[in-house]
């Protein structure tokens, strides 16, 4: 009953999503998501589809994919994606991957002509994808799921608890769990998880974060810090603290001469909003994507970044970052990309979204929680004390390196449901 309810639900909210199609940025992709990926060539290769919903899924998945590819060299990777930002960061940065596409809507008829077009041997959900559909058509095929680097917020936690009823059935299908806390395991088992199918194996990002100092950070170091030192970043940043960083930005650099900030707003599309705001308060400004091309760039002009999936590479040129969605109510971003770097942190007290990482690198004195009003009293007193600066730099990969190990694990798992190598 709950599933047909589900799917009548689906069924009158197809003239709405019709209607969003129309607008060019939702076009993308739109074979795939009605059931038409490019189908599987029948050559006998293994196929594995590994499904990341966004950005930061996306980069969650790239240890897990290039474990994988390095442990099965033979086996064809699939990877979707549900936004447009996470098909450009998979195709920059999952070359391992065979085919990158859409993930289906969940309606029955597009989860089935998907699946069948790409013939998974495994399908592995990166944190918590829940499509009913979806995982009714896979179970139904006797193909293994694994929801992998599992987590549940606060937030997500509270909202899935008042759908328990349905959820219980649901949460029956995956045949592994692998969560990324003690805590996200407890919730995942009230929510009707079997107990037996959920086990711990740490967060893949702590891997990621470790793999991040790469060659393209160093080339996109090596173009920030040609512009001057020192280099306040302002990552994955949302409505309302854009002109707190602006401010804070134009106060410090009075008694900072030389100081340059990158900003980053979470969501590219707002890049022109932030543009002007800038000029509205009287700050002159540069996008990314002319810097990095070789544009001039004024000493008095700040960087905004309008591309996507650099922004771990932009933290290695940062002698101060500071992570968005932080100081409004949005849940905090992931601090681990700056910890990796051996950037110090700047953070607001909104984190619900990465409890355990922001607890982790607070304690450890990476990190440093300020107000919407502290921001620049913190960022002028560790730009003064560059003691200071290296051993929260040193503190944050210290973190990081004591907790990786999550995407050997996660790929353990996978082992013992596919088989290994021949």
């Amino acid at each position: 009953m709950t599933l047909f309810l589900y799917n009548l639900f689906l069924l009158l909210s197809f003239p709405f999503l019709s209607v969003l199609l129309l607008a060019p940025r939702h076009r993308h992709g739109l074979r795939a998501r009605f059931g038409f990926p490019p189908r599987a060539p029948a050559d006998g290769r293994r196929t594995v589809w590994f499904h990341a919903v966004s950005v930061g899924e996306v980069m969650a998945a790239a240890p897990l994919v290039e474990a994988y590819r390095a442990r099965w060299p033979s086996d064809r990777i699939v990877v979707t994606t549900v936004t447009a930002t996470g098909q450009q960061v998979a195709r920059s940065n999952l070359g391992s991957a065979d085919l990158i596409t859409y993930f289906p809507f969940d309606f029955p008829w597009s989860v089935a002509w998907s699946i069948d077009r790409l013939a998974p041997s495994c399908v592995v959900l990166l944190e918590t994808e829940i499509w009913p559909n979806f995982l009714r058509a896979v179970r139904r095929r006797l193909i293994p799921v694994v929801l992998v680097n599992g987590r549940i917020s606060d937030r997500s936690f509270r909202r899935y608890r008042k759908a328990a009823f349905f959820l219980r059935s649901i949460f029956d299908l995956p045949c592994r769990f692998s969560m990324q806390t003690e805590l996200d395991a407890e919730r995942i088992i009230r929510l009707g998880a079997p107990r037996e199918r959920v086990r711990v194996a740490g967060n893949v990002k702590f891997d990621r974060a470790t793999a991040g100092r790469s060659a393209s950070g160093g080339r996109l170091k090596t173009i920030v810090d040609a512009l001057g030192k020192p280099v306040l970043l302002a990552g994955s940043t949302h409505a309302g603290e854009e002109e707190i960083v602006l401010a804070a930005w134009d106060r410090v650099r009075r008694t900072v001469p030389g100081l340059r900030l990158v900003l980053a707003p979470r969501h590219p599309e707002r890049v022109p909003s932030v543009e002007n705001l800038a000029r509205r308060m009287g700050l002159a400004v540069r996008r990314w994507s002319d810097v990095r091309e070789g544009g001039a760039i004024p000493p008095e002009a700040f960087i905004l970044v309008d591309t996507v999936g650099e922004l771990a590479g932009l933290y290695e040129a940062a002698d101060v970052s500071f992570v968005g969605g932080s100081l409004v109510p949005a849940g905090g971003h992931n601090l681990l990309e700056p910890a990796g770097a051996g950037s110090p942190i700047l953070v607001g007290p909104h984190t619900e979204n990465f409890r355990e990482i922001s607890d982790l690198l607070i304690a450890a004195g990476a990190a440093r929680v300020i107000g919407s009003d502290g921001l620049a009293v913190a960022l002028e007193e560790l730009l003064q004390d560059e003691t200071k600066r290296r051993a929260m730099g040193e503190a944050g990969r210290g973190v990081v390196e004591r907790n990786a190990g999550a995407t050997a694990r996660t790929i353990d798992l996978l082992g013992e449901l596919i088989g290994e190598p021949a």
